[in-house]
């Protein structure tokens, strides 16, 4: 597997930490967290020619072991897609790219550690590495996506549902943002 490192934030330090490594050295996964309890790192494309994958490696934060957890593979193989989370029920995995763009989404249930194909929640646009995959207290947002998709979509958590958003819109195309947040949750 790959090798992985841990912050501390008590202290800043980071260093190696193989109970981390996750188990399928892989490209462009995304991840979600249920807070406090679990990582979920899922998807992604083995280097070389080694193909997408639809796997799911999970992280116990108590203990700071990484394992897989099928139960939470996607339900298509992809890479690049964005996560949201509403930070207390489910995390999604929404979009990507799998031999073409894709509007699929999977939902995480963190009680269950279970993932499953959810197209209530489906993009409403073909997305490829959106260029944001925020979550707020009651709204994620998914914006831009591809090569020229400005466009924004919102999941209103309580319904489960994208739309399409345009209060959201990017300004400008811009390749491999950061997702950033207040930190409540995400």
């Amino acid at each position: 597997g790959a090798k992985e490192d841990r912050l501390t934030f008590s202290t800043s330090v980071l260093a190696a930490h193989t109970d981390s490594d996750i188990s399928l050295t892989r490209n462009n996964m995304r991840g979600c967290s249920d807070p406090g309890t679990y990582g979920y790192l899922s998807g992604g494309h083995a280097p070389g020619h080694g193909g997408l994958r639809v796997i799911t490696d999970r992280i116990t934060f108590a203990d700071g072991v990484t394992a897989a957890h099928t139960d939470a593979d996607l339900s298509q193989a992809r890479q690049s897609s964005r996560s949201n989370t509403d930070g207390v029920t489910y995390g999604y995995f929404c979009g990507g790219w799998s031999g073409g763009i894709v509007t699929a989404t999977d939902r995480l249930t963190f009680s269950t550690s279970v993932t499953a194909a959810n197209t209530d929640a489906d993009l409403t646009l073909s997305a490829s590495n959106n260029k944001g995959g925020m979550s707020g207290e009651s709204y994620g947002y998914q914006t831009g996506g591809g090569t020229d998709n400005v466009t924004s979509e919102r999941i209103d958590f309580a319904a489960g549902t994208f739309a399409t958003h345009t209060d959201a819109d990017v300004h400008v195309i811009k390749g491999n943002q950061m997702d950033i947040s207040d930190g409540r949750p995400q």
